[in-house]
């Protein structure tokens, strides 16, 4: 069960997060990759033919920490 409630989290936030002009957990790269991983635990994969979204996450993170922008929903500017 706990790892359905976290799928559903995941939709969740991105759900949420699309509503927020630039928020990188609205991107479709971060909520397919924690559905794979969640996916993968209960043992089913993910349909073939879907891009691995890894090295477009670690871009935008990349990207985030370059320009000093958390990785939250709201893109907060971060102190440091």
């Amino acid at each position: 069960r706990a790892l359905l409630l976290l799928a559903a989290a995941v939709l969740g936030v991105r759900e949420a997060a699309t509503a927020v002009p630039g928020a990188c957990l609205g991107a479709p790269d971060w909520a397919l990759l924690a559905l794979a991983r969640v996916t993968g635990r209960l043992g089913v994969p993910l349909p073939p033919g879907l891009t691995d979204p890894r090295d477009d996450v670690w871009a935008v993170l990349a990207h985030r920490v370059r320009h000093h922008v958390d990785v939250d929903v709201y893109a907060t500017r971060t102190l440091w």
